[in-house]
């Protein structure tokens, strides 16, 4: 009886990760498949507009371009909905600068599709329940 009980949990655990890894995998593809573009961040300014492209590489790369600023990074899975996103370095009309541990964010996945992508971003520092987190909302382009 013991035995089987064993068995059975095992079986159970193996069921759940595989599951998790699965559903973080379509995550991880859908967040992949396009780039970004957060929907409340385009502003007039004159004649310009602000717009943030957001991109999510395969391989953990993460890239933001917002007109002639780019800011390039690192980005994990720490959770099933959850990233951790590490700055590297800022580039400006061609000056660049490093970004190494002074602005990482946890990202938690609210909702991914083909079309949308919904989060809710916190510093490194700050918890969830901080009133610090900050949600968005970005559609794909």
């Amino acid at each position: 009886m013991k035995t089987k009980i064993s068995g059975l949990l095992i079986i159970i655990s193996i069921v759940i990760t595989s599951c998790n890894t699965t559903n973080q995998q379509a995550k991880t593809d859908l967040l992949t498949s396009t780039n970004w573009l957060e929907e409340t961040k385009t502003v007039k300014d004159g004649e310009s507009k602000w717009q943030e492209y957001h991109s999510f590489h395969k391989d953990g790369q993460y890239s933001l371009k917002a007109n002639e600023m780019t800011v390039t990074g690192e980005w994990n899975w720490t959770d099933d909905n959850e990233i951790y996103l590490q700055f590297k370095n800022i580039e400006i009309e061609g000056s660049e600068n490093n970004l190494e541990d002074q602005q990482n964010y946890y990202i938690k996945i609210l909702e991914v599709s083909e079309n949308k992508l919904k989060t809710l971003e916190r510093f490194e520092g700050d918890d969830w329940d901080s009133g610090f987190a900050k949600e968005r909302n970005f559609k794909a382009i």
